[in-house]
């Protein structure tokens, strides 16, 4: 079985990588709750620990005999615990950062054990017998790491008998809201895109109703499937349920509405409302009344969104959340920090977790999902998708990046944010398509297209490169996808891409379309990939010119173009002119000068794209130039 995959970008840090699993479908049958796609677990979530939450058995896996590893079923795959354990497979999932990884932790790798066959994996490791019988409120927590493939599960199983179900989870599809003492870890809602948000995620659950009071307690972590990636598991706790605590388990800034939220917006682009609101966890006994979020925004221009909600329950999740109408919002980076308190907050467990950040930029013209360089510091976590990445698809891949347009906008190109790994002369074409071609597979009828571009290696130095279209391309009020089109010759050349996963986004935000099956009977078409890739739109007038901090040289007109290797170049007012013809390389391959008006001969020259650059002692002008 091929894996259809995002590998690990070398040198950033990685929360994982996405999985192309499903065709993409019509943004409007996403339910709500998919739409927001708030953090299950606030990434920097901490035990709760003290007399506010009394420890009562916990493991660091610093002593392996803490656990009881075996299996179920015919495949040998089990549990190992130790230090600096690493996936193996094909597809490496980083190892788990979590609080004490240096003395060891658990990690079950599917990935590098290789199950090609039909019996499923069903390995678990089982924790000693525990008394709570003098505990009536019980919490389990541990922090993990996880990539989910396709139908693989994760299982937190308790018992009070020295009994399980294993013959029920032998299935991964299992529905485990009929079964007691059964908790599925990790569901397919709360992964971003197939992965643990945040590297670790610390995961709670209530086990009161099942072992509270209770003289032989166990837990069990178990994996049901088959060759799934790798699951990491470190610092098991069980905790005794505190009174009162309350937990922000994220926030939302979503000037669209649907849930996107955006890295930089052109403020034309800026709807005058926007949807802001927070996901409220009351993990404590009790429950929290006068519950108040309080979102404060500082930039360049501050404002403040209070919401409220009476009452939430023990156990509630609740989002809380308003369209507020926002001020005149200049030009600038904004930090949001959105913050919970009850009437009860002075006797919370663990005041840390009560506030989430967010940042968004407002610009002139340039706009991107994604937030790579500005997220709150240690908040960023990039991924990377490229040529690389899908069997059979080295060449002809093409990436999209959703933008809304409010008001008219006129795109000049496009920016892209390269990822480690990428090498020089693959090429790169951008492209603006409708999304209602884009989510019906069809990838070949673009709104506009640039030229073909060759990266450089000046541009891997960079970490980025700019395409623009060969005339600006006027968008109307609607939707549509910003594309970028790879070519790695072959392979030899892999190009790859960022992709920013700090922020949850719905899942059509970025996809991709694959022009040739990953195996053999596998789909092509449209796939939903990726979180927030850093294929950015820009409406700049003076996106490529070549020294921008020059003026712009007005007058000059260049044709014809494309061209067969003839040249002109007229002036409208007469000057010394110098004129510089740069290939896809940056190096400058032709010369010349004149007064009013050129013509040139460039037919000694490579079939491709040029730049040509026309300058005086305090102007410039760049065109590029197609030579067939």
């Amino acid at each position: 079985m091929n894996k259809i995959y995002t590998s690990a970008l070398a040198g950033v840090l990685i929360a994982g990588s996405a999985m192309a699993q499903s065709k993409a479908v019509n943004p409007s049958s996403i339910p709500v709750a998919q739409r927001v796609a708030p953090r299950i677990d606030h990434p920097n979530y901490q035990p709760l620990v003290g007399a506010r939450g009394a420890e009562i058995w916990s493991s660091d896996f610093s002593n392996a005999t803490d656990w009881t590893i075996a299996h179920n079923g015919v495949f040998a795959g089990d549990w190992q615990i130790g230090q600096n354990l690493s996936s193996q497979g094909d597809f490496p999932t980083p190892a788990i950062e979590s609080t004490t990884a240096g003395n060891g932790y658990a990690m079950y790798d599917s990935d590098g054990l290789g199950n090609t066959g039909s019996d499923y994996e069903q390995p678990h490791m089982t924790s000693p017998v525990i008394n709570l019988s003098t505990y009536t409120n019980v919490i389990v927590q541990f922090e993990n790491q996880y990539r989910k493939y396709i139908d693989e599960q994760t299982f937190l199983v308790v018992s009070t008998d020295g009994t399980w179900p294993d013959a029920d989870l032998s299935d991964p599809l299992v529905d485990v809201t009929t079964l007691t003492g059964v908790y599925q870890v990790w569901g397919a809602d709360e992964l971003t895109q197939g992965v643990s948000p945040g590297n670790p995620t610390l995961r709670q659950f209530n086990v009161s109703s099942v072992a509270g009071g209770q003289a032989n307690v166990q837990f069990r972590i178990q994996f049901t499937g088959i060759y799934g990636y790798t699951w990491y598991v470190d610092d098991f706790k069980v905790i005794e349920q505190p009174p009162f605590e309350i937990s922000m388990q994220s926030s939302y800034f979503s000037h669209t509405g649907g849930g996107e939220e955006y890295g930089r917006t052109p403020a034309s682009q800026l709807n005058p409302t926007m949807l802001i609101g927070g996901v409220v966890e009351n993990i404590g006994i009790n429950a929290q009344t006068n519950v108040a979020v309080t979102a404060t925004v500082s930039g360049p221009v501050p404002f403040t969104v209070p919401l409220s909600q009476a009452t939430i329950a023990s156990g509630e999740i609740s989002p809380i959340e308003t369209d507020f109408t926002l001020p005149a919002l200049t030009l600038g980076l904004y930090t949001a920090s959105t913050v919970v308190s009850t009437s009860e907050i002075a006797n919370d467990a663990f005041p840390d977790n009560n506030t989430d950040l967010r940042n968004f930029e407002i610009t002139d013209n340039l706009y991107s999902l994604d937030g790579i360089g500005n997220h709150p510091e240690g908040d960023e976590i990039l991924a990377s998708i490229g040529t690389n990445s899908f069997a059979n698809n080295e060449d002809g891949m093409l990436l999209f990046t959703y933008y809304p347009i409010a008001s008219e906008f006129v795109a000049t190109g496009i920016e892209v944010a390269l990822a480690n790994g990428t090498l020089p002369d693959g090429t790169a074409l951008i492209s603006i398509h409708d999304t209602t071609d884009v989510l019906a597979d069809i990838a070949d009828n673009p709104i506009a297209v640039s030229s073909e571009y060759v990266i450089t290696q000046a541009d891997v130095d960079a970490g980025s490169f700019r395409v623009c279209f060969d005339n600006p391309v006027v968008l109307p009020t609607g939707g549509y996808y910003a594309g970028l089109e790879l070519y790695s010759n072959g392979g030899l050349n892999t190009v790859r891409i960022l992709d920013d996963v700090t922020v949850p986004q719905p899942s059509l935000s970025s996809v991709m379309f694959l022009p040739v099956a990953t195996q053999p009977g596998g789909a092509t078409g449209t796939f939903t990939n990726g979180t927030a890739l850093a294929i950015r739109l820009s409406g700049a007038a003076d996106f490529c010119v070549v020294g921008m901090d020059e003026e712009v040289l007005s007058g000059i007109s260049l044709y014809p173009n494309p061209s067969n290797g003839q040249i002109t170049l007229n002036a409208a007012t007469a000057a010394k002119h110098i004129v510089e013809v740069v290939n896809a390389l940056g190096e400058v391959v032709a010369t010349s000068n004149f007064n009013l008006n050129l013509n040139m001969d460039l037919s000694n020259l490579a079939k491709g794209v040029y730049s040509v650059r026309v300058s005086t002692d305090k102007a410039s002008f760049v065109q590029r130039v197609t030579l067939n």
